[in-house]
């Protein structure tokens, strides 16, 4: 701001925006509170989040009932294979995962149903319109 002597008085202009926004130094990055760097502390949140696969009642009673768990690892991995079944169009999949069989709605990203391999010899799979084998 500057100010100008007009007679006896002094004229002090009102302040603008600019006088109470600083510009960022050159090559400061955002920190989160904990000292990290916010875009990697993102990132990491991003792709924590990016699983977002479903189960329905019945597909969480026969996980249950089977003895069927699935690691961090295989729910990136049936998260995967839906991902590719919905880019070919796919809306009820059968997807093969190490041993077990998955009925996923691939619409609403929801196991329908699931069993091992070993109990499925005698099984018809219907009202599926592709197969992925993750």
């Amino acid at each position: 701001m500057n100010s100008m002597n007009i007679g006896n008085q002094v004229y002090v202009p009102p302040p603008s925006i600019s006088d109470f926004i600083q510009a960022p130094a050159i090559g400061m990055t955002p920190k989160s509170s904990n000292g990290g760097k916010f875009s990697d502390i993102l990132s990491k949140s991003l792709n924590a989040q990016k699983v977002d696969v479903n189960f329905s009642i019945h597909a969480q009673q026969r996980l249950t009932t089977r003895g069927i768990n699935l690691s961090d690892e295989d729910m990136a991995r049936l998260d995967d294979a839906i991902d590719k079944a919905d880019e070919k169009g796919a809306h009820n999949s059968l997807i093969v995962l190490d041993g077990n069989a998955l009925v996923v709605n691939i619409d609403n990203r929801t196991v329908v149903t699931a069993m091992d391999l070993s109990g499925a010899s005698k099984n018809v799979f219907t009202q599926i319109d592709s197969a992925v084998v993750a």
